[in-house]
């Protein structure tokens, strides 16, 4: 599982993620924590959870990226953290996964945790080798899948992938 952080305060990611390490639903996760440099954001990965500060830098604001991000990602789960709860309502418009309050920590990362368990257990998905990417469909997104000598198509309502066997 790829889990980006998007966060400029780095004693607060390092917490961070040791909360996630430490809670089993992440046991297999690879972690990418970006400061201030929001351009090496790496369109390869398939994000699963992108967890964004909605203040990320007097420039940028976490929510208006997060546009953006869910365009290159739209897969992934979005999920807003920040000191600021005035965010919680403006942020509602863009239909977040979650919304976790810096100063209700634990409280919040608790609810966060039982929600994303419950989400993984009702969604059923596989994970493909394509474009030289791992990419996971969920299975509720196939349309139909072909058989064509030793390639595989499968289509979906985002797109089409061709997969070669392995030999």
């Amino acid at each position: 599982m790829n889990i980006l952080i998007l966060e400029d305060t780095n004693t607060f990611v390092e917490e961070f993620v040791d909360i996630l390490k430490n809670n089993n639903l992440f046991t297999d996760a690879h972690f990418f924590c970006l400061g201030d440099h929001f351009e090496k954001i790496d369109d390869t990965k398939d994000y699963q959870v992108i967890f964004i500060d909605v203040h990320l830098s007097k420039s940028i604001n976490g929510i208006v990226f997060s546009i953006e991000l869910k365009k290159r990602f739209p897969k992934a789960l979005i999920v807003f953290v920040t000191m600021n709860n005035n965010f919680v309502h403006k942020s509602m418009e863009l239909q977040p996964f979650y919304f976790i309050r810096k100063d209700h920590l634990n409280e919040d990362m608790s609810i966060f945790f039982k929600m994303f368990k419950e989400h993984l257990e009702n969604t059923s998905f596989i994970v493909i080798n394509a474009r030289e990417k791992h990419v996971r469909i969920n299975t509720s997104d196939i349309i139909y899948i072909e058989a064509d000598g030793h390639y595989l198509k499968i289509v979906t309502l985002d797109g089409e992938y061709k997969i070669q066997r392995k030999k």
